[in-house]
């Protein structure tokens, strides 16, 4: 990653500026501040604050979004161009509100995340990196020994613990899921058990169904076949049958007749008086209704003779009950063997036509029953895709899970962690030797890592060493200026191990006031480091002193007047 250019309008102090970045050298950013008279507050900050800005929308100072606009301002903005390999990417940064992103001249729709990911640096990379602003508290050198080793994982991005936690939430999600799939294939299993305890053999319906249609194409044959008897003409023998039931009828009355006219005769046999006539004093008899004087007997004789001739009548139409009733039972028998065939044929039919009407009814049932188990087929051939692809996902968890169980391994303390850690350890304190040779002749500093078992847990620890003269040196005891130069030494060591292992070559490195509070000693060994460290990569200086000026390649000048800052 290499910062082209900046350029700046109404941010903080600057009015407008345009910096361009080299490849190499060692600038010196100086400045005066003529309002005040002093070299402090001219401002010199401000371009590299605006920098911050312009990249991540965070400046080290702590100051509101309306503060970071120049004073009497009401908008403003930073642009910043930068090479990563063979692209170019930009951001234009606005306050109160805008920023557009460019790649290679061309607006783009990216956000900062993604923006960021492009260039390969976060903001916290940025400040530990290229930016060391004023009073910084990111100083490697004066952490501990956890802390030297958590500002190495930060700087190179290697939170192990987090991917190690990560891991692990994954493999339990998983291991979730994968017992939710099991039971849900469980579940399906039994659904299809109990789908198939429903079913039929369809052969065996098939074989239901044929005998059915067959018995029903038979009986329908046979009723064809009986329709085809004619009902036979039986009025003769009707007409025949009402005359002698009605001449039965006649019988029955006849014999009714007797029984009354015998009663009749018996009377009339028997006659005394009924009555006594009033008018003429003599006796009576009722017969028929009709009054008759008992002396008058001869009318008596006449009415017997003529009841006897009734009832001889009458008993001799009785008296062909059982001809009658003889010839009414041939007329029935004739009428039911003429009628005997069609008899039988329409019970035949009424037969068959049970007979379809049951089998029709059996044939209803199996289509149920075949429609129930296709049904069922369909749910069974459903259910057993499900499970197929349920399966297909329980696979593929135990693909995910050997995979990520082996990452978690990897991620373990003696895993990748240490591999990769001892080989940015090695590259480090290759790195620093070099840098430390500028400070002392006949000195060394490193770092080491060890394998610490404590309860069972193996991590990795962090140790240094300073040898100076032969003789372990304490940080502690060092000057001032010593340990100002050791600390850029070790940075640069740090942003040469980005470069080496991670091919991030990072351009131009900002040192805000990394002079102050030296004696001249201190600063000529300060200056001695950045200059072996500008032969590959332009650093800025932010300094107010005059001295040592005819050290840097090039010298960038802030003034401030009524306010404003100008580069000039």
């Amino acid at each position: 990653m290499k910062i082209n250019s900046l350029e700046i309008s109404n941010i903080l102090s600057i009015e407008n500026a345009t910096l361009t970045f080299g490849d190499s050298g060692l600038i010196l950013v100086e400045g005066f501040d003529y309002d005040t008279g002093r070299a402090n507050g001219a401002g010199k900050s401000s371009i590299f604050n605006a920098l911050s800005f312009a990249l991540y929308d965070k400046i080290p100072r702590r100051v509101t979004k309306s503060e970071i606009l120049r004073n009497g301002t009401k908008s403003g903005w930073g642009q910043v161009e930068i090479q990563v390999g063979t692209r170019t990417y930009a951001v234009r940064r606005s306050r109160p509100t805008g920023c557009t992103y460019y790649i290679d001249g061309v607006v783009s729709a990216i956000t900062q995340e993604e923006f960021e990911k492009a260039i390969g640096m976060n903001y916290d990379q940025f400040l530990i990196t290229m930016y060391t602003a004023q009073d910084s508290d990111n100083k490697f050198i004066a952490l501990n020994d956890s802390g030297k080793k958590n500002f190495i994982l930060k700087i190179m991005n290697l939170d192990f613990t987090k991917y190690r936690e990560d891991t692990a939430k994954g493999i339990l999600k998983l291991e979730k899921e994968e017992d939710q799939v099991k039971a849900k294939i469980e579940s399906l299993k039994s659904n299809v058990a109990i789908y198939k305890s429903n079913m039929v053999d369809s052969k065996d319906l098939d074989s239901q169904f044929l005998s059915c249609n067959n018995a029903i194409t038979l009986a329908k044959a046979e009723i064809k076949k009986l329709e085809q008897v004619k009902e036979p003409d039986l009025t003769k023998y009707i007409e025949a049958e009402t005359k002698m039931q009605t001449k039965l009828m006649d019988i029955k009355s006849s014999k009714i007749l007797v029984e009354m006219k015998r009663t009749e005769l018996h009377k009339l046999k028997h006659t005394s008086p009924d009555t006594n006539c009033p008018e003429c004093n003599e006796d009576l008899n009722i017969i028929n209704g009709k009054a008759f004087k008992v002396a008058d007997f001869s009318k008596t004789k006449e009415q017997i003779k003529i009841v006897t001739q009734q009832i001889d009548n009458y008993e001799s139409d009785a008296a062909q009950e059982p001809n009658v009733q003889n010839l009414l039972n041939q007329i029935k028998q004739k009428k039911q063997e003429e009628y005997k065939d069609f008899h039988e044929a329409q019970s035949g039919i009424a037969t068959y036509k049970h007979s379809i009407n049951m089998k029709e009814m059996i044939i209803r049932d199996l289509t149920t029953k075949l429609n129930k188990s296709n049904d069922n087929k369909d749910k069974i051939a459903e259910i057993i895709s499900q499970a197929k692809a349920l399966q297909a996902r329980l696979n593929d968890i135990d693909t995910e899970l050997v995979v990520l169980k082996s990452v978690e391994n990897i991620f373990d303390a003696t895993g990748a962690p240490a591999y990769i850690m001892d080989s940015i350890i090695d590259s480090f304190n290759e790195s620093v030797t070099e840098y430390i040779s500028e400070i002392w002749p006949n000195a060394t500093y490193s770092l080491q890592t060890y394998k610490h078992n404590k309860d069972k847990t193996i991590k990795a620890k962090f140790s240094e060493s300073l040898t100076i003269n032969g003789k372990d040196r304490s940080i502690g005891s060092l000057s001032g200026g010593e340990i100002r130069a050791l600390s850029l030494a070790l940075d640069f060591s740090i942003i040469e191990v980005l470069g080496s292992k991670y091919s991030l070559s990072l351009n131009p490195i900002i040192l805000d006031e990394p002079f102050n509070g030296l004696d001249s000693t201190g600063r000529e060994m300060v200056i001695d480091i950045l200059t072996k460290f500008a032969e590959n990569r332009q650093v800025w200086v932010v300094d107010h002193a005059a001295e040592s000026k005819a050290l840097f390649n090039d010298i960038v000048r802030v003034e401030k007047r009524a306010g404003i800052s100008k580069i000039v």
